[in-house]
């Protein structure tokens, strides 16, 4: 298994981040997929840090703990500074609601109150809603380290498989007990998108592909069978869902609503939507991973250092687009040609912030975090982090060089590669500047995995329409193309 840094995952982050961007915007209703393709890039990165031995000090607790410390100081930093930042913007404008669900965000359980409606304190607000995601993602993360720590490999490998393909199973069993406790139809669609243990699959799938990549190195020909099950499952489930609309009247363009967006709800929509995305994200992290040429265009040097920022730009995008649209109005209104131009606007502001918070804030916090506590094999050392300009240099030399498809493993910590101290020889004469210059080096770019849609954005709400029979939560209306932001 590589251990260098891969440009192509980068590229897919990128997209991901583009996607969500659209959908906020008005200009892509299903741009939330994206956040499944995130979904499984997480899964895929952190698994493979644990295949490579990256926590292997002490026993199973010791490096549990340094699993959760090195997921902290790459996640919760950046975090908390927007939570920060967005709640004095929003309390600026004298809407002090949102407020209320600062310790929700904090605590990581903003999925569950996003479902459920807490106390009532739910204000919807688009600066917080897209927070949804590293709730789910740290609640992946609190369990999912166990799973390897715990098993031994065949044992964990057979667990993999088995809880992916349980996926759609919990999903149909969530739902269905939902279902039985509400009549509306449209929240279950949405408790299931939001519930973390009905994603948990997306994670899995990609931490699947992470056990198995040496395998598909070797036989290639195997992202060719997924990428062709993972298209045939896609049609299977739109054809199911068209047949559906067309069993209740549907003519027409209504043919193809709720099927990649409106209500997920119905017919099984809850339950296999999720697993034909999450097929077609790992499809495409398999040919990433094996460089496929169909993914060229993805590793050039602009694309690529979006994609590494793309944690900011996850973070920061809401309330860009917040600001935007309290200066010109809902983008929902605004005609297409506005909205593309206001797209364009919110994405470039977001990356230079993204790109600004990584540089002068978060890479510090992480190289300070790794810093060599004493002496040890398992000191980390980073080399220095790197502007703008020289990750993209970096990048063009690595595309010109003799192995362009691989970027060099000198790039800023968290966003890039960390080198990890072999032990040093214990025979007294080795110097200590030529021992450094052989260090081993990992990939650890977790924490560039999330992205989310926001509450209030999610394709299938209505802003109108609040309250439901039964369990108290948002209540999620009729279709709304293209109605990403308001």
């Amino acid at each position: 298994m590589g251990s260098s840094r891969i440009p192509e995952l980068d590229g897919l982050r990128a997209l991901a981040m583009t996607a969500v961007v659209a959908q906020h915007c008005g200009l892509a209703p299903f741009g939330w997929t994206g956040v499944w393709l995130f979904f499984v890039i997480s899964g895929y990165v952190i698994s493979r840090n644990f295949v490579q031995r990256r926590y292997q000090a002490g026993g199973w607790a010791d490096q549990y703990r340094a699993f959760m410390l090195r997921r902290f100081f790459r996640i919760v930093p950046a975090y908390v500074l927007y939570i920060a930042v967005a709640a004095l913007a929003v309390a600026a404008v004298g809407n002090r609601a949102p407020l209320g669900e600062v310790p929700f965000l904090l605590t990581f359980s903003y999925n569950w109150h996003m479902i459920f409606d807490f106390w009532s304190l739910h204000a919807g607000w688009a600066g917080f809603g897209h927070l949804w995601t590293l709730s789910i993602e740290e609640q992946f993360y609190l369990v999912y380290p166990l799973l390897f720590l715990l098993l031994s490999g065949n044992a964990h490998l057979a667990t993999l498989c088995a809880l992916v393909a349980l996926g759609p199973l919990v999903r149909l069993v969530y739902a269905t007990g939902l279902a039985s406790a509400s009549i509306d139809g449209a929240w279950v669609g949405f408790a299931v998108y939001a519930s973390s243990f009905a994603q948990f699959d997306a994670f899995l799938l990609g931490a699947l592909i992470a056990h198995c990549e040496d395998a598909l190195r070797k036989r290639a020909w195997v992202a060719h069978c997924l990428a062709g099950a993972a298209l045939l499952a896609a049609a299977a489930y739109v054809a199911w869902c068209v047949h559906l609309n067309r069993s209740g009247g549907a003519t027409g363009l209504d043919l193809v609503r709720n099927i990649f967006s409106g209500v997920l709800y119905s017919g099984g929509r809850e339950v296999f939507v999720y697993s034909a995305i999450d097929l077609l994200a790992a499809a495409a992290v398999v040919y990433a991973i094996l460089q496929k040429p169909i993914f060229r265009p993805l590793t050039h040097p602009a694309i690529v250092l979006v994609g590494r920022v793309s944690y900011g730009g996850y973070l920061y995008h809401a309330l860009v687009l917040w600001t935007v649209a309290g200066l010109v109005g809902p983008l929902s209104a605004a005609p297409v040609l506005l909205r593309l131009i206001l797209f364009a606007l919110v994405w470039a502001i977001t990356v230079g912030l993204a790109y600004a918070s990584f540089r002068w804030y978060e890479t510090p916090i992480i190289r300070w975090s790794r810093t060599p506590r004493g002496e040890g094999a398992d000191a980390v050392a980073f080399p220095r982090p790197q502007t703008a300009a020289g990750l993209v240099r970096m990048a063009a030399d690595a595309r010109a060089s003799s192995h362009p498809r691989q970027l060099p493993p000198f790039e800023a910590p968290g966003q890039g590669v960390d080198c990890i101290r072999v032990p040093k020889p214990r025979t007294g004469a080795s110097d200590d500047r030529d021992w450094d210059a052989h260090q081993a080096c990992a990939t650890d770019t977790a924490g560039e995995c999330q992205t989310g849609v926001s509450w209030a954005s999610f394709t299938h709400l209505d802003p109108h329409r609040r309250g439901h029979a039964g369990l108290r939560g948002p209540r999620p209306g009729a279709d709304a193309a293209g109605d990403g932001h308001t």
